[in-house]
């Protein structure tokens, strides 16, 4: 099998959900502790998206070695590389030294808010407008392939509409450099 096959992308899929039921019974075991969300809300632990992954959990040396442990089992069993270099960790309401010490137990880099993820800001003011222009330039762009100016106003409409209904498929389909 090699990159580009067809069936590649469907056999990462099987093999990134073991990672997720390994992830899943570390939480059961106690082992990891996630995210647990307000209102009776589910415990998060993880996130997936092609292959990026977002691990969160309690800020605690136990819990992040044991992501470590989880993820190098992971590569044991399917020969995964886990690129840590490329990793970033990010501590909450934590001081950046904090974060660093951790990030040079784990390898990895330390981080904080905001940051870009799949091209949108995450962990920004959201209030802002300077933080919605990547979201208006997308718009933008889209409308101005487009000759809008020979259109009636009910086309306009349609069109803005068709933009404005797609905006969210590309941010999630999106992956940036």
């Amino acid at each position: 099998m090699r990159q580009g096959d067809p069936i590649s992308p469907f056999l990462f899929v099987i093999v990134v959900e073991a990672l997720s039921c390994m992830i899943r019974k570390a939480c059961d075991l106690g082992l990891l502790k996630g995210v647990t969300l307000p209102n009776d809300g589910p415990n998060v632990s993880h996130l997936f998206y092609a292959d990026d992954a977002i691990i969160m959990g309690e800020w605690s040396k136990e819990n992040i070695l044991n992501v470590v442990r989880i993820l190098k089992c992971f590569y044991a069993c399917s020969g995964l590389h886990i690129n840590f270099v490329k990793s970033n960790l990010f501590g909450l309401g934590l001081n950046m030294g904090e974060v660093d010490v951790m990030a040079e137990v784990v390898g990895c880099r330390a981080a904080a808010l905001p940051f870009k993820y799949l091209g949108l800001t995450i962990g920004a003011n959201m209030n802002l407008i300077s933080n919605w222009r990547p979201v208006f330039d997308i718009f933008e762009k889209r409308l101005a392939l487009w000759k809008a100016s020979f259109l009636y106003i009910g086309g306009r409409v349609t069109l803005i509409r068709s933009v404005l209904e797609s905006l969210p498929t590309y941010f999630f389909l999106y992956i940036g450099p």
